[in-house]
C-alpha cells in the first residue's frame, strides 16, 4: 500500500475527491454523483489528472513551442502538432507508482474493462469537447489499461482537440486529462436518454437504444430504435423500431466487434416497454437529483439499467442551417430528419445520382408498404434531398391507426395459414413473379437507343425497389408482441416447432424468405 508520502493515483468513486471535476475531471465526477445519489452503476475508478501533469512535465515546454506554432486558419497544421506529441508520448515514461496502482486496483479475474477519457474542462459554457477525445473498450488486464491510459492522455492532444480549442480561443493549458476506468457491461442492448428532447428542446424524453453496446449508438455503427416519452406518465408517444443490421458487441480478448444482428431480432425493438420505462426512471431521477436536464448513456444486462454516464445536454435549441432547404409542405421542417441509409449515412461524400434515383423511388415503395401493412420498418419513407445528401424522416401518425393496420395485416396472414397455404404464396410471389416477367417482356433488344436504355434502367429500379417492400418489409416481421398464440398457431399449422417460427416472415417457409430474414 502507499505510505504517508505517496498519494495513490487512483481514485475509488466514493473517494471525496472524485466528484471534484478538476481532480478527476467531468465525466468521472459525474459518475461517482451518480453512485452516490444510488444509480447502478458498473464497478471501476479514476485517475487522477495529476498522473497526466507528471507524465507531460518532462516536455511540457516543448508541447507549448509545438502549439505555439499551430496556425488557427491551417487545420494540417494542427495535425501536425498532433503528431509531434505523440511521437515524444511514445518515449515517455509513466509516473512512479502508477503501475502499482493499477496492479492493486485489478485483480486477474477482472471482466473487459472501458478506458474513457474525463477531461477537466471537457463541456464549458460555449463549447463542448464531446466527440473530440479517446474512449477505449478493449482492455483486459493492468497492462492493458496502462497501455490505454497513455492513449487517453494522446487524445488530449489530438488534431480535432487542438483545432478545436485554437478557433475557440481556449488555452491547452486551461484543462488536464484524468482517467476513468469501469467494468465493461456485457450488454444486451444500450444507448442514450436525453430528459428533454435535443432536437427541438421539446419537455419530453428521447431514448435512443441499439442491440449489444452502447457504443453503437454513440459512434453510429449500429442502427438504433428511438423512443419519445412523456416525462410525467412514461408513456410512450412514439416508436421508430428499425430494421437493425449491425451491432456492437464485447469479443474475445477484450476487443469490440461489429457483427450481423441475428435474423430474429433485425426488426423486434432493442429493448421491451418495460426496459423502457425503467430507462425513463432512471433519467428523471437522475435529472432531479443534478438540477438540469441530462444527456445519459445507459446498457442494459438481464434487464437491469446500468448508467455509464451523465452529463448535462449541450443541445436543443434550434440554430439557423447553413444553407436554405425548400419545404414542399411546411409541416415536415418540424420533423427530425437524419441522413438516410446508403451512401448518405456517415458520409460527406454527395450521394451519385442513381442511388438517389433509387432513393426516391424505394419512398413510394415503402409508403405503400406503411399503407398498407403498417410496417414500422418502411415507416421513414419520407426523403429530402439536400446539396446532393438524402435524409430521412418518419411523418406524423396516429398510433391507434398504425395498429389497427398491423393488426388487420397479422390476420389476413393468419388466414391463409388456416386454410393451408401462405400470404406469400398467393400474394406476395405471383407479384414478384409478374414484375420479373415484365422485365423480360420489355427487355431493351440488342442496339437500343439511350432513351431506350435508361427507361428499362427506370423500370428496373422500380421493380428492385417494389420486391425490396414485398419481401423485406410487405410482407416480413417476426410474431412481435403476439408471439406465444401466434407461435403455438404456427407449430398447430405446419408441424414444426414453436421456435421455427421466431425469426420467420409471417407464416412462411420458404428459401427466399430465409434468405431475406437473414
Amino acid at each position: 500500500m502507499p505510505n504517508s508520502k505517496t498519494r495513490s493515483y487512483v481514485v475509488e468513486f466514493n473517494d471525496p475527491q472524485a466528484l471534484n471535476p478538476s481532480s478527476v475531471g467531468s465525466k468521472a465526477a459525474s459518475v461517482a454523483n451518480l453512485a452516490g445519489n444510488g444509480a447502478t452503476i458498473p464497478q471501476g475508478f479514476a485517475i487522477h489528472a495529476r498522473a497526466f501533469q507528471e507524465f507531460i512535465e518532462p516536455v511540457s515546454v516543448e508541447i507549448e513551442n509545438i502549439l505555439a506554432n499551430v496556425d488557427v486558419n491551417d487545420a494540417p497544421s494542427a495535425f501536425a502538432a498532433a503528431d509531434s506529441i505523440r511521437k515524444m508520448f511514445d518515449y515517455l515514461t509513466l509516473p512512479a507508482n502508477l503501475g502499482a496502482d493499477i496492479e492493486r486496483r485489478i485483480n486477474s479475474k477482472s471482466p473487459a474493462l472501458a478506458v474513457r477519457f474525463s477531461a477537466t474542462a471537457e463541456d464549458l459554457e460555449d463549447a463542448s469537447f464531446a466527440g473530440m477525445y479517446d474512449t477505449f473498450l478493449d482492455a483486459t488486464d493492468a497492462s492493458s489499461v496502462l497501455h490505454r491510459v497513455r492513449d487517453v492522455w494522446a487524445s488530449y492532444y489530438t488534431g480535432r482537440a487542438i483545432s478545436y480549442r485554437a478557433h475557440r480561443g481556449i488555452s491547452h493549458t486551461d484543462g488536464s486529462m484524468a482517467v476513468l476506468v469501469m467494468e465493461l457491461v456485457d450488454a444486451e442492448a444500450g444507448g442514450v436518454v436525453f430528459t428533454r428532447d435535443p432536437r427541438d428542446g421539446t419537455d419530453q424524453l428521447l431514448i435512443n437504444a441499439a442491440l449489444g453496446l452502447g457504443e453503437g449508438v454513440v459512434s453510429g455503427q449500429a442502427q438504433a430504435d428511438s423512443f419519445t416519452l412523456d416525462s410525467h406518465t412514461f408513456k410512450i408517444k412514439s416508436r421508430n423500431v428499425v430494421d437493425k443490421e449491425w451491432m456492437i458487441v464485447s469479443g474475445k480478448s477484450g476487443s469490440t466487434d461489429r457483427v450481423p444482428v441475428p435474423a430474429d431480432k433485425r426488426s423486434r425493438p432493442a429493448i421491451s416497454d418495460s426496459v423502457i420505462v425503467k430507462v425513463a426512471t432512471a433519467a428523471v431521477s437522475i435529472k432531479k437529483a443534478a438540477g438540469d436536464d441530462r444527456d445519459i448513456e445507459f446498457a442494459v444486462k438481464n434487464d437491469t439499467v446500468h448508467i455509464l454516464q451523465s452529463r448535462p445536454i449541450t443541445t436543443g435549441t434550434k440554430t439557423p442551417t447553413e444553407f436554405a432547404v425548400e419545404w414542399d409542405n411546411p409541416g415536415e421542417a418540424k420533423l427530425h430528419w437524419v441522413p438516410s441509409f446508403g451512401a448518405s449515412r456517415g458520409s460527406r461524400v454527395p450521394a451519385l445520382p442513381l442511388h438517389i434515383d433509387f432513393q426516391l423511388l424505394s419512398a413510394e415503395s415503402q409508403m405503400r408498404s406503411v399503407e398498407y401493412s403498417a410496417s414500422r420498418q418502411a415507416k421513414t419513407y419520407l426523403k429530402k434531398v439536400v446539396h446532393g445528401h438524402i435524409y430521412a424522416a418518419v411523418p406524423a401518425y396516429d398510433e391507434e391507426l398504425w395498429a389497427a393496420r398491423d393488426m388487420a395485416h397479422q390476420r389476413k396472414s393468419l388466414r391463409y395459414l388456416k386454410k393451408g397455404t401462405t400470404y406469400y404464396g398467393e400474394i406476395i410471389e405471383p407479384r414478384l413473379k409478374g414484375r420479373l416477367a415484365e422485365l423480360d417482356r420489355i427487355r431493351p433488344p440488342r442496339g437500343a437507343t439511350i432513351h431506350e436504355l435508361i427507361a428499362n434502367l427506370h423500370a428496373t429500379k422500380q421493380t428492385a425497389a417494389d420486391h425490396m417492400q414485398d419481401l423485406h418489409w410487405r410482407g416480413a416481421g417476426s410474431f412481435g408482441d403476439h408471439g406465444p398464440k401466434l407461435m403455438k398457431l404456427f407449430a398447430e399449422v405446419t408441424g414444426r416447432p414453436e421456435m421455427d417460427a421466431e425469426g420467420l416472415l409471417r407464416g412462411l417457409d420458404h428459401m427466399t424468405a430465409r434468405l431475406v430474414s437473414r
